[in-house]
């Protein structure tokens, strides 16, 4: 969510000029208090520049990631994709946990197999109409799990049967 309202931050930020702003701008987000000096304009633009490196560099496993532009930094990646990522670094919303086999007869090549299919599915969801926010939040991964240098740690969330099907409070 970050990356996508950054710029609309950026963009108040830069549109405050001086203190003189109403109550009603700062909840529009036409206008922040943060900006209305030229020394604090600075430090949160600089400072939202860094959380955006870092988000990016969190969900794409690169501070240049992206789900619609091309890698600028280097390493470029291979071809001109519409997007850019480390898929060996990025933390995508969904990750299969696929256990380490080792053996033939627990099928070793699952993983490949199952990395490929991820592969094909990650570039038809980037290459598709969708935005950039939609595209983000359907990314999925892969990873091993071993037992000797691994553990599996899992949660289940359960909506209270209070609420009922509207969630709203009793």
């Amino acid at each position: 969510m970050f990356i996508e309202q950054y710029q609309a931050h950026v963009d108040a930020c830069n549109a405050t000029t001086s203190e003189s702003m109403t109550e009603l701008d700062q909840q529009a987000g036409a206008r922040l208090w943060a900006c209305s000096y030229a020394t604090t304009k600075a430090a949160y633009l600089s400072g939202m520049s860094e959380f955006l490196k870092g988000a990016k560099s969190y969900l794409y496993g690169r501070p240049d990631g992206s789900s619609t532009t091309a890698c600028t930094l280097s390493p470029a990646m291979t071809g001109t994709p519409a997007y850019c990522m480390d898929t060996t670094q990025a933390h995508f919303p969904y990750t299969f946990v696929i256990p380490n086999y080792t053996e033939a007869a627990f099928n070793p090549e699952y993983y490949g197999q199952l990395d490929t299919a991820l592969g094909a599915y990650r570039t038809s969801i980037l290459g598709s109409t969708a935005s950039a926010l939609h595209k983000s939040l359907q990314l999925a991964g892969i990873t091993k799990f071993d037992t000797n240098t691994s553990a599996l740690v899992t949660t289940r969330v359960k909506r209270s049967g209070a609420f009922g099907a509207t969630c709203a409070t009793p």
